[in-house]
């Protein structure tokens, strides 16, 4: 089943922290299990996928869907840290070199944790500023309420 999300990203100042993208407010840190080493097959059969999507990145949809760049985190794990103005309902989309040619674009289709939680992915038709594709896209959704919790 298709589906498409509205997005909109908040300005708002917050309290909080600043984090590694500006945002101030409630902290979110990102995790994805994936290994940080391009696999030299994936390399050689999709190339031009590999070097639009290369590094592995995220779109955060309260931070207009920019491309931020993840940091690796020893051989199997990319880490980013963000925040959100207020509680509220989020999509992000981390593209991964790896994962070129399986289908539903160059998103990451497997586990991604927000502040620890485990969120879900689906398909969603989520634009962002780099698309070349068109139609639904691995993304993953998760809320936040007011105390800062994560949830599905």
């Amino acid at each position: 089943m298709k589906r498409t999300l509205p997005l909109f990203a908040f300005i708002l100042a917050a309290c909080g922290s600043e984090t590694e993208d500006g945002q101030r407010g409630i902290p979110i840190e990102i995790e994805y299990p994936a290994s940080t080493t391009l696999r030299a097959s994936v390399a050689e059969d999709h190339p031009g996928c590999v070097q639009f999507v290369s590094p592995t990145h995220v779109h955060l949809s309260w931070d207009n869907l920019r491309r931020r760049l993840m940091t690796a985190d020893g051989d199997d794990m990319w880490r980013f840290s963000s925040a959100v103005s207020r509680p509220g309902r989020y999509v992000l989309r981390i593209e991964d070199p790896n994962t070129c040619g399986r289908g539903g674009g160059d998103g990451a289709d497997g586990t991604v944790f927000t502040n620890k939680i485990r969120v879900n992915g689906t398909l969603l038709t989520v634009p962002t500023l780099t698309d070349s594709q068109e139609g639904p896209r691995h993304s993953f959704t998760f809320g936040v309420r007011d105390d800062g919790t994560v949830f599905n």
